[in-house]
């Protein structure tokens, strides 16, 4: 079937080769750094609990638009923590004497502006969708009312509950607060 100086193994590139692969979860855990991803994922599951809350509260079935609303709203909850998360660091760099109370307490202050102005104009932008308003409004409506529910619970969680949750994981003593 082949020529004889030609051969064929079975088996990923990487394996192949002989390096290994870490996959797309190791890349993310490495690129930054797996308390960042623990953050993370705790504001995607109350930006759920919005989701579900918003699905109950209009009576609004789980469907693909729902779906890509979920995918939309995790981008933008995510982004929202990461400016708070990215100013809490560079705050602590800047004012290495300063303690976790008084740096929490500057970046949640100083980050409340653009994170609530990101949500608020995202709500505002869905609301018409969410109604339903405009030729095919009745279909894209699930998605805008997931995007809206969750983005409201995501933004509270994300500038009153993480600022508390790192409070109580930093460690004093070492300078580190463990959720990032």
């Amino acid at each position: 079937m082949f020529p004889a100086n030609v051969g064929y193994q079975f088996g990923s590139s990487n394996s192949i080769s002989g390096r290994g692969s870490i996959g797309p979860l190791g890349l993310v855990i490495r690129g930054i750094g797996l308390g960042t991803t623990v953050t993370f994922g705790f504001i995607a599951v109350f930006g759920v609990v919005g989701v579900i809350l918003a699905l109950i509260a209009t009576n609004t079935t789980l469907n693909v638009q729902s779906f890509i609303g979920v995918i939309i709203l995790a981008g933008i909850v995510v982004n929202n923590s990461i400016v708070l998360i990215d100013y809490l660091n560079r705050l602590r760099q800047a004012e290495p004497n300063w303690s976790w109370n008084q740096l929490l307490t500057m970046a949640a202050v100083r980050r409340f502006r653009p994170i609530s102005m990101t949500t608020l104009t995202t709500v505002c932008a869905m609301l018409p969708l969410a109604v339903g308003w405009g030729e095919g409004g009745e279909l894209q409506s699930p998605m805008a009312r997931v995007v809206i529910g969750g983005l409201i619970a995501g933004t509270l969680v994300t500038l009153f509950v993480i600022p508390m949750v790192c409070r109580f994981f930093a460690k004093e003593h070492r300078g580190v607060c463990l959720l990032y």
